[in-house]
């Protein structure tokens, strides 16, 4: 993720990475065994917390930094 993508808002940094790794919102639910509507939440905005391990699992699979 370069500095750009860094100053945007959760939401778009979310679907920036999930986009730029070829996930959709399902696919990286299952794969760090959380609902498809925590990580709509992300993306919506819903919400503006993230569990620091969901945070570190989710990066780790989209191959960003978790920061």
């Amino acid at each position: 993720m370069g500095s750009a993508e860094e100053s945007m808002p959760l939401p778009e940094r979310v679907q920036w990475a999930l986009d730029h790794a070829g996930h959709t919102q399902a696919s990286l639910a299952r794969e760090i065994g959380i609902s498809k509507g925590a990580i709509g939440q992300w993306v919506s905005g819903a919400t503006d917390h993230i569990r620091p391990a969901h945070l570190f699992d989710a990066a780790r699979a989209l191959r960003v930094e978790a920061e």
